[in-house]
């Protein structure tokens, strides 16, 4: 329907330029063994609970606010079942939003090419 899932962290992390992490795209390190579009499949899942494919690589880069390297990979949901959180922990809430709502969410920079395939102006 034109929606993007994001989350809503727990624990905020603070950036480099005292930005705070709070609501972002499903995310996670690579594994051993794993190929980022891996990655981003079983993250989504454990931090969602959705079963997802991942489509395109829009973009990859060092994130500018926090020392981690980030590959932004356009997805598309598989099942419209919501399955059980495995990081309950780690995630506050789930939310299905207009892609013209994450500007006021989110409150660290916006990668630009992200937000162009998004048509985030």
């Amino acid at each position: 329907d034109g929606k993007v899932l994001i989350i809503l962290r727990r624990k905020k992390e603070s950036g480099t330029d005292n930005s705070v992490l709070t609501w972002t795209f499903p995310s996670g390190t690579v594994e051993t063994g794993e190929t980022p579009n891996d990655t981003v499949v079983r993250e989504t899942l454990e931090e969602t609970g959705h079963k997802i494919k991942s489509v395109l690589l829009v973009n990859e880069k060092d994130h500018p606010q926090f020392p981690v390297h980030v590959y932004y990979i356009a997805c598309e949901l598989v099942d419209e079942t919501q399955y059980e959180l495995q990081e309950p922990d780690e995630i506050a809430e789930v939310r299905w939003v207009n892609p013209d709502e994450i500007p006021k969410m989110f409150t660290t920079n916006l990668d630009s090419k992200t937000a162009t395939y998004l048509g985030i102006k």
